[in-house]
């Protein structure tokens, strides 16, 4: 039996995000509970790594605790910054579930939720797009492969093994912002042959609102993730532009017994 991991980023405009999501982890996670938390960069200076461990002190006590230092100076900005974390510090157990701050876990999750069939699970997504159509980048790693359309939405589970090997070959394109982590990997995996995919199947464990959703749309999110028992995962992106989604966040954390406000 392998054992897993969570990995999470957080910035500095993140951290009531953060809180919800450390709140909402212990509450729901029931597997292995060993978490690393990378703290990202602020004004090209490191991030208040203080703050963050006594958010993790206060709602994970119990827990393995791993809190770093984000700040990758040669990065070529943020977000290439934020890729090569979600990579390097997924390489010490067998499996990696990598979530994002603003990822609150609504239900009852563990290793299971990430793992279909015996193969890690993948989010897959009909569409009429390819996998390169949606991810040009990944042509640096393999091109022209027969590879399934999946969402590159957290939470996503990877084989660090794999990962590790993509990324001794591959991590120049990372600093330099060329790579993104998830597609990239994805890629590496099935260009080698190094990971089982399970039978496509349209899987998406999460709603809510990232960048640029709508009122509407979140209300919609919301009935999904009220109705929907395999809708585990509820997403609150700071970038929302219309102050009411925060109302249709409260009200899903209120639905769940989660006792925090955005």
């Amino acid at each position: 039996m392998f054992m897993e991991k969570i990995v999470v980023g957080t910035y500095e405009e993140d951290f009531t995000q953060f809180e919800i999501f450390c709140y909402c982890l212990n509450k729901n996670w029931k597997g292995n509970k060993q978490i690393t938390v990378f703290v990202g960069s602020y004004n090209n200076e490191p991030g208040n790594i203080d703050q963050v461990q006594s958010t993790v002190d206060l709602h994970l006590p119990s827990w393995n605790v791993e809190v770093v230092d984000g700040y990758q100076p040669l990065a070529v900005d943020g977000y290439a910054e934020q890729n090569i974390n979600k990579i390097v510090n997924s390489f010490d157990l067998d499996h990696a579930i990598v979530f994002d701050s603003k990822d609150f876990m609504v239900r009852s999750m563990d290793l299971t939720d990430f793992m279909v069939d015996d193969c890690l699970a993948l989010s897959y997504f009909e569409t009429a797009q390819t996998h390169y159509d949606l991810y040009p980048a990944s042509k640096k790693i393999f091109d022209n492969l027969n590879i399934p359309t999946t969402l590159n939405l957290t939470p996503w589970i990877w084989d660090s093994v794999v990962l590790k090997h993509m990324w001794n070959k591959h991590h120049d394109e990372f600093y330099k912002g060329n790579c993104t982590e998830w597609d990239s990997y994805l890629t590496y995996a099935v260009g080698t042959n190094s990971v089982k995919l399970p039978a496509f199947k349209e899987r998406v464990i999460v709603s809510g609102g990232w960048t640029h959703q709508d009122y509407d749309g979140m209300l919609a999110q919301k009935q999904q993730v009220i109705d929907f028992d395999h809708k585990k995962i509820w997403k609150h992106s700071r970038k929302l532009e219309d102050p009411r989604c925060s109302d249709v966040t409260n009200q899903v954390l209120s639905h769940f017994d989660i006792p925090l406000t955005i």
